[in-house]
């Protein structure tokens, strides 16, 4: 096995953790999950907010689990990674089974292969602007 095919399996290790956390009503569990996946100084970037350490983590899972009842973390991508980085998507379901808030995570693993960092991206991509160079653009971009 070489080093990257390594690195890999411990990315999906803390990324299958991470997302199981964000689905942990029971505070004993989430503890677990995060001590396994995320790093004591993580932290959480995206375009609302920023996250500060696990214990803050811990707290805005909480809270989130708390706001959104029954609700759901579940991917819509595989785990893509090359050295320490990775990335995924990701949406969140409702128990009617409305999707919403769509994310893509682009993240970092740390030397004890918890997360050092995610920066998640909320909104949708838009298309490339008019005032653009035509030549930079592909045809089916817009």
């Amino acid at each position: 096995m070489t080093p990257l095919e390594t690195r890999g399996a411990e990315i999906e290790k803390a990324v299958l953790g991470y997302v199981a956390a964000w689905n942990e009503d029971d505070p004993r569990k989430l503890q677990m999950l995060l001590e396994q996946c995320w790093a004591d100084d993580g932290v959480v970037q995206s375009n609302f907010e920023e996250i500060r350490g696990r214990e803050a983590l811990a707290a805005r899972i909480s809270s989130w689990r708390r706001d959104v009842p029954g609700c759901w973390a579940l991917f819509t991508s595989g785990i893509e990674h090359h050295h320490s980085h990775f990335r995924f998507s990701g949406i969140v379901v409702r128990p009617n089974g409305e999707r919403f808030s769509p994310a893509l995570d682009v993240g970092e693993l740390d030397r004890d292969g918890r997360i050092a960092r995610i920066i998640t991206f909320h909104l949708a991509m838009g298309a490339p602007p008019a005032h653009w160079p035509r030549a930079l653009i592909a045809p089916d971009a817009s």
